[in-house]
C-alpha cells in the first residue's frame, strides 16, 4: 500500500526501511521488513530489496536506553542520506519488539524515525499487531511517543480473541492516493480471500464498544502498572539478567542453564496450571487485559517460583 501510493504519486522509492530483530508476519512481504535471523534466513534469496538500521533495545552493558535511540536514529539518518530518496516507507514496532524477545525502547526511537521519514519524504508505518489496542497501557503504543503514524496495522486484541481479524489503519493522504475513476488504475487490489468478514468485523466492533464502556485502556495502564511491581524483586535473582516492561508486555531474560532453559520454566508454570510460553530463554508475560488481582498475583507467583527453582 505505501509502495502503491507513493507510486501513483508519481516518486519512484522500491525501498523499504526496517528495523533488526523485528518480525511483521509470513508473507514475503513481511518476512522482507522482519529481522530475526532465525526465522527469515532461510528466505533471504527471494525478499524485497530493504535497508536495515539495528534494534534500538538491543544495548550495550551499562547503555541507557535513550543513548541506544539516540545511536540508532543516528545511523538511520546516515542511511536515508544516501538512500532516502528510494525509502517508501519506515517499518517500526513501536516501544516493544515482542517476538524479537520482548525488546524495549526509548520513545526518542519512534520520534526520531517520525522525523527521519518526513525529512525524506516517506511514510511511517506502525506494526501494531501485538502492542496496539491497550496492551502498552495507551490505545496505541506509539501514543507514548506522542507521534502518528501514516499507516499502522492492528489484529490480536482488536476482537479480543474471540476471532481472527486484522486492519491497516491510513492517513486521508493515503486514501486519497488511491481514488479515481473506474479506468484510472488506482485500486488497491491485494485484499485476501477473508478481507472484511462481517462476523469478525462486528466482534471487533463489540469489543471495541465494551471496551470503551469499560475502560479498559486505563485498566490495562494500571494493570501494567502492577506487574511492575510484582515482577520488581525477581531483578534480584543472580538467574535473572534483565526485566523488560511496556505496560503488561513484559519480558523476564533469565540466564541459560543448558539448553531451552526458558522453555523448562514455562513447562514448570504449566504444570502448575499457568500458560505461558518462552522467546529463547525469556519468559513473556502478556494477561488479558481483564485479568483480576487474584489472577494476576497468581501467575507472577507461579513465575517466580518455576524461575526460583531452574535458575535460582
Amino acid at each position: 500500500m505505501a509502495f502503491q501510493a507513493k507510486a501513483q504519486n508519481g516518486e519512484d522509492r522500491p525501498l523499504y526501511l526496517h528495523v533488526a530483530e523485528g518480525y511483521h508476519g509470513d508473507t514475503l512481504g513481511a518476512v522482507s521488513v522482519g529481522g530475526i535471523e532465525l526465522f527469515h534466513h532461510t528466505y533471504r534469496p527471494i525478499l524485497l530489496d530493504t535497508v536495515m538500521i539495528s534494534s534500538p533495545g538491543v544495548r550495550s552493558p551499562g547503555q541507557s536506553a535513550a543513548d541506544r535511540a539516540i545511536e540508532v536514529v543516528a545511523e538511520a539518518r546516515a542511511l536515508m542520506e544516501v538512500q532516502g530518496h528510494r525509502v517508501c516507507a519506515v517499518v517500526v514496532e513501536p516501544m516493544v519488539q515482542a517476538a524479537g524477545g520482548m525488546l524495549t525502547h526509548d520513545a526518542e526511537f519512534l520520534r526520531g524515525m517520525r522525523a527521519l521519514a518526513d525529512q525524506h519524504g516517506a511514510y511511517l508505518v506502525a506494526d501494531e499487531v501485538a502492542t496496539g489496542i491497550g496492551r502498552t497501557g495507551t490505545m496505541w503504543a506509539v501514543e507514548h511517543a506522542g507521534v502518528v503514524p501514516d499507516l499502522i496495522t492492528c489484529g490480536k486484541g482488536l476482537t479480543a480473541g474471540y476471532l481472527p481479524l486484522s486492519a491497516v489503519l491510513a492517513t486521508e493522504e493515503i486514501y486519497e492516493a488511491f481514488l479515481g475513476t473506474s479506468d484510472s488504475g488506482r485500486t488497491f487490489f491485494h485484499g485476501h480471500s477473508y478481507t472484511a468478514n462481517p462476523l469478525c468485523a462486528a466482534a471487533a466492533i463489540a469489543n471495541l464498544d465494551l471496551m470503551a464502556d469499560r475502560d479498559t485502556v486505563g485498566r490495562a495502564a494500571r494493570l501494567g502498572e502492577r506487574i511492575g511491581e510484582l515482577t520488581a524483586g525477581l531483578a534480584a535473582y543472580d538467574g535473572v539478567s534483565e526485566i523488560r516492561r511496556i505496560g503488561t508486555m513484559t519480558g523476564i531474560e533469565v540466564r541459560s542453564v543448558g539448553e531451552r532453559t526458558g522453555f523448562e520454566i514455562c513447562q514448570r508454570a504449566r504444570d502448575r496450571g499457568v500458560l505461558i510460553r518462552p522467546l529463547g530463554d525469556v519468559v513473556v508475560l502478556m494477561p488479558p487485559l481483564a485479568l483480576g488481582d487474584d489472577d494476576l498475583d497468581l501467575l507472577v507467583g507461579t513465575v517466580e517460583t518455576c524461575i526460583r527453582e531452574v535458575v535460582g
